[in-house]
């Protein structure tokens, strides 16, 4: 009988990670003291390759050009119905870098992507009255723009929570991770 020791610590173990990015300057959209429940996001279409990936991590580059310690953001996913899916806990604006777009990352309820659901961050309620927080986007129609994320079938998509998030804008995508 033979001995085999096996290194746990050597083989992967699950988990997906899907990135999109860019090194183009410049390019943002952001909430500030709109309405509350704004929404900014990827809409993603049906040739998108994060269809059918189960997430529990999601990531978007954020800063806050001004901000309050009692003003939220929240990243989620949200339906082809602009109905939340899932939400991260709240993240305090004054947290968030004050010029420089970091990656900010946070743990949601395991959802499913579909087509039409969307990636991004809201102000939520009640709306800020001081903060502003920014994301990091691609804008081919602008200098330095990298490819887009998967062609036109995505793009960046803002509503209000609750209404049906308009088609995506075609040139613009927003920043992001999705992590299982």
């Amino acid at each position: 009988m033979s001995q085999v020791v096996v290194n746990p610590y050597r083989y992967a173990t699950g988990g997906i990670e899907i990135c999109y990015t860019t090194t183009q300057t410049g390019q943002d959209a952001g909430i500030s003291t709109e309405n509350a429940n704004r929404v900014i996001s990827e809409k993603f279409g049906a040739s998108a390759s994060v269809i059918g990936i189960d997430t529990t991590t999601v990531s978007m580059k954020l800063y806050a050009p001004s901000s309050s310690g009692s003003e939220y953001v929240y990243l989620g996913i949200w339906d082809s119905s602009g109905n939340n899916r899932a939400i991260s806990s709240a993240i305090a604006t004054d947290t968030l870098n004050s010029s420089t777009p970091t990656t900010v990352t946070a743990s949601i309820s395991s959802v499913t992507i579909a087509s039409g659901d969307c990636l991004g961050y809201t102000n939520g309620s009640p709306k800020w009255s001081t903060s502003e927080v920014k994301a990091k986007m691609n804008d081919t129609g602008e200098a330095g723009a990298g490819a887009q994320y998967d062609g036109t079938s995505s793009g960046r998509s803002i509503f209000y929570q609750g209404s049906t998030p308009p088609a995506n804008s075609g040139t613009k995508d927003m920043i992001f991770c999705i992590n299982s």
